[in-house]
């Protein structure tokens, strides 16, 4: 375990991973209360409806993006249009728009970090003797934040939701960081498949044009 968590491939992945699940149960139990009190339980379901389905959407997607686009460019754009939804939150709390974009935003980045942090990139860090180990790290936060939301919740409750989403986006665009000094984990044959793939299409349109 200590060769793991002294690896900076496996870091440069964890902590923005460990950063987004802590945000993520921060924000939760500030997010019911003020939507429940301004929008009232019809709103608050919907959203989550929104959200669920949106999350359900993604997760069916995002092995091909991250095997097309690879894993590291579609985790940034998760993470930067995720900071850029609280933010806005943050600024119009009280606007209804700000509420959809931020359930679209986030059911789809939810989805996204699921299929990307807990079913592929320890995978890719990993080797078939040490696989066990880095899943079993790499999905700690997971289900860690769930107990420590239990207990912060009474506290974090006393937060403005402005101040606690600004926050939010913050340290989302702080996790930004990591990811921008990461190297890409797609496999070097999916590489090659898609430089392949790219080059045939380029070669029919070529033959397409002088035909």
């Amino acid at each position: 375990l200590k060769s793991i968590i002294s690896n900076k491939k496996f870091l440069l992945y964890f902590i923005p991973w460990l950063m987004f699940c802590f945000i993520d149960a921060f924000e939760a139990p500030i997010l019911q209360v003020f939507i429940k009190q301004n929008f009232g339980n019809d709103f608050r379901d919907f959203l989550l409806l929104i959200l669920t389905s949106i999350t359900t959407f993604a997760i069916l997607v995002t092995g091909f993006l991250i095997d097309y686009y690879g894993r590291k460019r579609i985790l940034l754009y998760g993470f930067i249009l995720l900071g850029i939804a609280h933010g806005v939150v943050g600024v119009a709390s009280q606007s209804v728009f700000s509420w959809y974009l931020y359930a679209l935003v986030d059911g789809f980045a939810l989805g996204v970090f699921i299929v990307t942090f807990v079913f592929t990139i320890w995978g890719d860090l990993s080797s078939a003797e040490n696989r066990e180990e880095y899943y079993a790290l790499g999905t700690i936060p997971f289900f860690v934040v769930q107990y420590i939301q239990k207990l912060i919740a009474p506290y974090i409750l006393k937060i403005p939701i402005s101040a606690a989403f600004s926050f939010a986006s913050f340290f989302l665009f702080l996790a930004v960081w990591p990811l921008f000094n990461a190297s890409e984990t797609l496999p070097e044959r999916k590489v090659r498949e898609r430089e392949l793939r790219k080059y045939i299409e380029k070669a029919k349109k070529i033959r397409e044009k002088y035909s």
